[in-house]
């Protein structure tokens, strides 16, 4: 669990949508935004702040990419 989930799940604002089956590909993607949030966090950057989509970019993960 991140800390996004974390937090989410205390939020009385929340309103849960319908689960539907998880594929592959899915479960995939989600076990690497939970290991890019911790590995964020372990590097002290507050992944909750943050546009998922930039994450790989704040860690360096990306610096070979054009």
């Amino acid at each position: 669990m991140n800390r996004r989930q974390f937090f989410s799940r205390i939020n009385p604002f929340r309103v849960d949508a319908p689960q539907g089956e998880k594929t592959a590909l899915t479960e995939r993607k989600e076990a690497v935004m939970n290991d890019l949030f911790r590995l964020a966090m372990a590097r002290g950057i507050d992944p909750a702040t943050v546009d998922p989509e930039r994450l790989p970019e704040l860690l360096g993960l990306k610096a070979g990419e054009p």
